[in-house]
């Protein structure tokens, strides 16, 4: 049988590098003398400027993070429902986690008509999002003239989704949020007690059964509003406003109950500013309603449920029976810490984290308006972490780690041994 014909040749095999030795052959003196003056320039250039001039990084921070600003703005005018949610989206993380002030300044009038829009015509998401938005930028802006104008256009479209029961609760919970927030920082009393008016109407036709996020975001902004009342005021009105807030203290939800126990223990704070002894017509049917709480160990609950609500609720009963304040730390800085010994300042931190979310210990740093309610003093500013240390103190932070891990190590160790003697 003959042999079947080969249809070609094999081809040869291929030299590895043979295509990389060809183009470096061809590499001529004159590129090699521009890439070599190239290099000796940049290493000039690094010679000269050993140290990196802080003006020159910030600005290239600012330009990064207008630009980023710029896109998501770009993608609220998209005709995509998702893309204009994730533009809203991205402007809020974008500004919740960075203090950038010299950036939202000269675009607060395209980020304001870009609120008023969607707070008009857009959807419940979206509601939810330009909400958040309008109280970041507020938070932004600070006590300026322009958060004043920035408040009194927004107040009513926000009272319009609050008072709306068409519109989701999330809706109307931040739209609660940003209106307590607004009159926070800019308000008067006369708008103070305007919106209260509005919140309780809202309370008295909302159903605490399915409305648990309504509530909660209710009652935690009446809060602030009253850390920023005269203290006589609060103390004529404190009878009727415990009450109030302790009919919400059986709710199922642990938000809105851990919620009234905060506002009944910042009014019963507002009111001893005048009189150290004060104590409520109904101090003893509110105490009742918060011991229960806080001995709480009921079966249709989870042990976690309960575990939390008890911690909870005895600092409040113990503030209420004994007058003993609450003293609570958080971190701003290596430098610096929060110590917050007032129920005020408790409520007033956990709303600006609902606002601000992970970016509240970055705000806590810069943010000037948030330091000024705190009395934390001037702006760190973003370098405040950043400590200088010599070899040396290097070296003995290192020994003391490593000590602390061989420690832990070995007692480690001794706990899963079974012959080791407790």
């Amino acid at each position: 049988m003959p042999k079947r014909e080969k249809k070609g040749k094999a081809s040869a095999p291929r030299k590895r590098g043979g295509r990389t030795r060809e183009r470096e052959d061809d590499v001529s003196d004159d590129d090699c003398s521009v890439a070599g003056s190239v290099a000796v320039g940049n290493l000039a250039s690094l010679s000269s400027d050993e140290e990196v001039n802080g003006d020159e990084a910030g600005a290239e921070l600012i330009d990064d993070t207008r630009g980023r600003i710029i896109d998501c703005l770009e993608q609220t005018e998209h005709k995509s429902g998702k893309t204009k949610e994730n533009g809203l989206s991205g402007l809020c993380q974008i500004l919740s986690k960075t203090f950038t002030p010299d950036n939202v300044e000269p675009m607060q009038e395209t980020l304001l008509a870009t609120v008023v829009r969607f707070l008009k015509r857009g959807t419940d998401a979206e509601k939810v999002l330009s909400a958040r938005l309008a109280a970041i930028l507020m938070l932004q802006l600070g006590c300026a003239d322009e958060t004043e104008h920035y408040v009194d256009e927004l107040r009513p479209l926000l009272s319009n989704i609050l008072s709306d029961p068409s519109r989701s609760q999330s809706a109307r919970a931040m739209a609660s949020v940003t209106l307590a927030l607004g009159n926070f920082m800019v308000g008067a009393l006369p708008d103070h007690l305007e919106l209260v008016d509005r919140f309780r109407t809202v309370l008295g036709t909302a159903t605490t059964q399915s409305q648990h996020a309504l509530v909660t975001a209710i009652i935690s902004s009446w809060s602030v509003l009253l850390t920023d009342m005269t203290s006589p005021f609060v103390m004529n009105n404190a009878d009727g406003l415990s009450s109030m807030f302790a009919r919400h203290l059986g709710s199922k939800d642990p938000a809105s109950r851990s919620a009234a126990g905060e506002a009944i223990a910042v009014t019963y704070e507002m009111a001893r500013k005048v009189d150290p002894e004060f104590n409520g017509e109904d101090i003893e049917e509110v105490l009742a309603s918060v011991k229960e709480l806080a001995h709480d160990h009921s079966h249709h609950r989870s042990k976690t449920e309960s575990k939390e609500g008890r911690a909870q609720f005895r600092p409040v009963v113990s503030y209420l029976e004994d007058g003993h304040r609450p003293d609570e730390t958080v971190v701003v800085s290596k430098k610096q810490a929060l110590r917050m010994t007032s129920w005020s300042e408790i409520k007033l931190l956990s709303f600006f984290k609902c606002v601000l979310g992970s970016g509240i210990h970055e705000h806590l740093r810069e943010n000037e308006f948030i330091r000024d309610v705190f009395k934390l003093g001037a702006s760190l500013g973003p370098d405040a972490d950043r400590v200088a240390q010599t070899s040396d103190e290097r070296a003995a932070l290192k020994r003391g780690y490593n000590a602390k891990k061989m420690f832990r190590q070995v007692d480690r160790a001794a706990m899963r041994d079974k012959r080791a003697q407790f």
